[in-house]
């Protein structure tokens, strides 16, 4: 238990939280706010899109690697996609969607911005 306890403390040091925030947030007597998922983050030595992914868990907004939690039906694409049991033709019929939408929306707003000229 000894080597536990002093690779928490290192961890704590390294995310510059003292032993009391630290025991609230286990306990769940405190929430961690922003700042405090940025030094775990950091401390975990974790890629953008990883904190960004931590971030989001967490309920705060990403700094632009990842969508928003609000965004079910990107989150369920993606999830899709990346799964090694799912057909690749399925994947594609995704994949096939997201394009067609995309273009539609592309087409939009071209002819938006031309009416507004």
């Amino acid at each position: 238990m000894r080597g536990l306890a002093s690779r928490k403390y290192n961890f704590q040091k390294k995310a510059g939280l003292d032993n009391s925030t630290v025991s609230r947030l286990e306990s769940g007597k405190r929430n961690p706010t922003a700042g405090v998922v940025d030094a775990l983050a950091a401390a975990l030595e974790l890629s953008g899109v990883e904190a960004d992914w931590l971030r989001v868990s967490a309920g705060f907004r990403g700094k632009g690697n990842v969508v928003s939690h609000h965004e079910k039906e990107i989150w369920e694409a993606n999830d899709l996609v990346n799964n090694d049991e799912v057909p690749e033709e399925d994947k594609e019929e995704v994949r096939s969607a997201i394009r067609r939408a995309l273009g539609e929306i592309a087409t939009r707003q071209s002819l938006r911005s031309q009416s507004e000229e």
